[in-house]
């Protein structure tokens, strides 16, 4: 657990989200009244193996999460989402979109929740945890290699969110 204190309103736990029982703890110790959900896994290609991964990280977790903060009542609830769920298509081949969209409307159609709940869409994120090849890292690398940096995905301007930012501008809202 990363109990160290920031500037702002709220406390940042890094847990074992799989660990319901631990995740519950969390929640009987502190009494949130804000819970920040920003737990994703994102791949391009993927194996059934990971759809499975896909899934029960932005689909079940999520569930579990947003489960735990109706038991506890919880006041507000924020989400974060691909902003890729705003597109009118569905791609079901995008297992990504496809769970995280689910999740949306679980949440957005909750009637009994007391929770005021929040949806952010949001574009590319990168994280001080994310350790994959990624945008960030490469820039770096690609920097230090005096190499060629790329800002766009399909003639698309890449624009990133850093998850730590995104959660103390949350929080200081409250």
């Amino acid at each position: 657990v990363n109990t160290k204190k920031k500037k702002s309103n709220c406390d940042f736990y890094i847990k074992d989200i799989q660990n319901e029982i631990e995740i519950n703890k969390i929640f009987l110790k502190v009494k949130p009244q804000i819970v920040v959900f920003l737990s994703t896994i994102y791949q391009r290609k993927y194996s059934i193996e990971d759809k499975l991964k896909i899934k029960k990280v932005n689909l079940d977790l999520g569930k579990m999460v947003y489960g735990l903060s109706k038991k506890h009542n919880v006041l507000n609830f924020f989400y974060t989402s691909t902003i890729l769920e705003l597109e009118n298509k569905i791609n079901k081949k995008n297992y990504y979109v496809h769970f995280k969209r689910q999740l949306s409307n679980i949440i957005l159609n909750d009637k009994f929740s007391k929770i005021t709940n929040y949806i952010i869409y949001i574009p590319d994120t990168y994280s001080d945890n994310d350790h994959r090849d990624r945008f960030i890292p490469n820039i770096i690398r690609n920097l230090t290699n005096r190499e060629k940096i790329n800002l766009f995905q399909d003639q698309t301007p890449l624009l990133f969110i850093s998850i730590e930012n995104l959660s103390r501008e949350i929080c200081k809202l409250f």
